[in-house]
């Protein structure tokens, strides 16, 4: 009826990919432009179905319309804008943006930043500055301050030019070959960890596995990536197995209690692990495995090189690609995805599978890593 209407186009766009269609989706983003060139939504679509797609190369291009909402990497404004220069004797700021996981997964370029230039001055949000401080120490590393400018020990003109931590991908990651196959780049505090074994040890013998069920807010399609305890009750009765909580949400220690109630299942809560996020990866560290849906857990476990399994939506956010067991960002995270829309039962059935697999084989298993 409106073939000629490019905002249709876009938004039927959208609806493929959220389906997980992801050539029917490019190609309605590709006739939406071409009926309306100068298309900055429709762009911008198009730029995160090529990076779901592994086409970071013009992936990167249309991401940058990011930066014209007001809430993206307030420290940076006013400064120069690094265009990918050679940084020998040049100060550099990266400044922050977006959520928790997207902070660690773009922390990932910092080393060759902190490598190049003569000093590489980082903002993070607050929970992460001790992390940070930790494993990036030839870079200064601070804090968010509240007005979202520098602090008053960095002062503008030190600066020579500035850039936004999701734009570094664009200047050293633009083809699939040049993500480096990492151990992890974070580091928790070992006194920490040491501690988390001691409890964890405590709670018998058998795998320790982390657990996040529930992801994202609302704007990020929370219902799509996030599942009920109950509908993991297939997995919580893994013999063997000890779980622990590394959902962040306020209603999760509720959660699990009612599980015990409900069902005779524990699941170990501790909130000190998840109100300091320096605990919680410290925790991760120390855990034999953490099983995750699309959440901030899963980049921190992936940063820290530990093993992590992710159940996936059929059309994940644009980081965990759209096909495949593995993601470039992280090589110790393997991906069990969904086959059907909303689909999560053969998700979990396969996840079963493996974990039952993995207690038959120790001398494959996770438990290796964590002695390390």
């Amino acid at each position: 009826m409106r073939a000629d209407d490019p905002e249709l186009y876009d938004f039927r766009g959208s609806m493929y990919q959220e389906l997980g269609q992801i050539e029917d989706a490019l190609a309605d983003y590709d006739r939406a432009l071409a009926l309306r060139p100068d298309f900055p939504l429709a762009t911008f679509h198009l730029a995160m179905a090529r990076l779901l797609a592994g086409d970071f190369e013009r992936g990167w291009e249309g991401y940058e319309l990011r930066r014209l909402s007001a809430e993206y990497a307030t420290a940076a404004k006013g400064m120069p804008r690094w265009d990918g220069s050679a940084l020998t004797g040049r100060t550099i700021l990266v400044a922050r943006e977006q959520g928790l996981g997207d902070e660690i997964m773009f922390a990932s370029l910092l080393p060759q930043l902190v490598g190049q230039a003569a000093r590489c001055i980082v903002e993070c949000d607050p929970r992460l500055q001790p992390t940070f401080q930790r494993s990036f120490p030839g870079a200064v590393v601070f804090g968010t301050t509240p007005d979202g400018g520098l602090p008053q020990s960095i002062t503008p003109g030190s600066i020579d030019i500035a850039i936004e931590a999701g734009s570094l991908a664009r200047m050293l990651r633009r083809r699939s070959v040049d993500f480096p196959r990492h151990q992890g780049y974070l580091r928790a505090d070992p006194h920490h960890v040491r501690q988390w074994r001691e409890r964890l040890d405590q709670l018998g013998s058998g795998l320790k596995i982390g657990l996040s069920w529930r992801g994202g807010v609302r704007r990020t399609r929370r219902e799509l990536r996030s599942l009920s305890l109950g509908q993991l009750l297939p997995l919580l009765r893994t013999p063997g197995a000890q779980f622990v909580s590394l959902q962040y949400t306020g209603d999760a220690a509720s959660e699990v209690d009612m599980l015990r109630r409900s069902h005779s299942i524990g699941i170990e809560h501790w909130p000190k692990a998840i109100d300091d996020y320096d605990q919680t990866a410290a925790l991760v560290c120390a855990l034999d495995l953490v099983v995750s849906v699309c959440t901030a857990v899963v980049h921190l476990g992936g940063a820290l090189g530990r093993p992590v399994w992710v159940m996936a939506p059929v059309s994940p956010e644009w980081r965990y690609g759209i096909s495949g067991p593995t993601m470039p960002w992280y090589p110790s995270v393997r991906l069990f995805r969904q086959g059907d829309y909303d689909e999560w039962g053969p998700v979990i059935d396969e996840v079963v599978r493996e974990l039952a697999a993995l207690r038959r084989n120790p001398a494959n298993s996770v438990t290796a890593v964590r002695s390390e």
